[in-house]
């Protein structure tokens, strides 16, 4: 079987490929962004995960990164 059968056969039986989330308290992650106003970095660093793992949950979660709106955006 090719690689793209194996995939299109995932893709029909919904299975996730990958390596695995890592299991995270989204909510810390989210308090620590916008209450104590830390840095992405510096959530990642006190998690002890990536840069990225933490910008995506926060993307994920708020739909956004920043804690102010545009005028105009709700």
């Amino acid at each position: 079987m090719s690689t793209a059968q194996a995939r299109q056969e995932g893709e029909e039986k919904s299975v996730r490929q990958g390596r695995p989330r890592a299991d995270l308290d989204v909510n810390k992650i989210i308090q620590l962004y916008t209450e104590k106003r830390l840095s992405v970095r510096q959530v990642a660093k006190e998690m002890g995960v990536s840069h990225t793992t933490v910008a995506r949950r926060i993307a994920e979660k708020n739909g956004h990164l920043r804690t102010w709106r545009l005028p105009g955006e709700e």
